[in-house]
């Protein structure tokens, strides 16, 4: 697609002349180019380009951590933490899905499990290798036995990523830190917080959003609720089986 175009600059009294174009790259995106030029102005030129290129999902990563649960009540603080399992997983046009395992409401004996909130914002930065994480409020689901807890609200999310090469080893260092409040049937509100200094866990555990953790076995396949140093056996909610490996 051509088009030329000719005008009279008020400003500068100059006689522009526009050449655009629009092209569909190998990718399939759109791109548009446009040169400006002066015809009695050799000297004048100006060129632009509009478009945006796709960028490629990214893999799904896992990395271990603690996930910490606090909220203030009539009765006093409550708090709880358990180890936990984060997992990221692209859902593209700037949107993830976290995972986080032996999600836990403070004070009570009522496990939700696996906590998977979907459609959170993230901008990379390149320079520190950091994902910059951000949600408003949506519904996130768990694996809780009560009926009432399998879909909780959360009304805000924030915190960063990072995820680094080691020079003294194969695997690669994770940073997390992350904090998002859920509302708890209105009567009170739930902090939690994620957080990790260590090592991933494994790349690629999540095929898609619906593939949270279900059930975790060891090596010798024995049943268990957390990740055990070493090699663990993963079977996700979407049926899938990964080897997560812990260090």
């Amino acid at each position: 697609m051509d088009a030329t175009t000719e005008e009279t600059s008020p400003l500068y009294g100059k006689n522009i002349k526009g050449d655009l174009s629009a092209v569909i790259n190998v990718d399939g995106n759109l791109m548009v180019y446009a040169m400006l030029v002066d015809t009695d102005d050799e000297n004048f030129n100006v060129e632009m380009q509009f478009g945006k290129e796709e960028e490629e999902p990214f893999e799904p990563v896992s990395m271990s951590g603690t996930l910490s649960s606090f909220s203030r009540t009539d009765d006093g603080d409550v708090s709880d933490q358990k180890p936990s399992v984060l997992t990221i997983t692209d859902e593209g046009e700037g949107k993830c899905t976290l995972t986080m395992t032996e999600g836990t409401l403070p004070g009570t004996t009522l496990s939700l499990g696996t906590i998977t909130i979907p459609s959170v914002a993230y901008e990379a930065d390149e320079a520190t290798a950091t994902m910059n994480l951000s949600s408003g409020k949506v519904e996130a689901t768990t694996e809780c036995a009560h009926p009432f807890y399998q879909t909780i609200t959360v009304k805000s999310l924030s915190g960063t990523i990072s995820v680094k090469d080691d020079e003294n080893s194969d695997a690669d260092l994770a940073n997390a830190n992350i904090t998002f409040s859920v509302d708890n049937n209105g009567t009170e509100t739930v902090e939690y917080t994620f957080s990790t200094n260590g090592y991933v866990t494994g790349v690629d555990t999540v095929k898609k959003a619906d593939g949270s953790v279900k059930h975790i076995y060891t090596i010798s396949g024995i049943a268990t609720t957390q990740m055990q140093r070493g090699v663990n056996i993963v079977r996700h909610a979407d049926g899938t089986v990964t080897k997560v490996v812990k260090r």
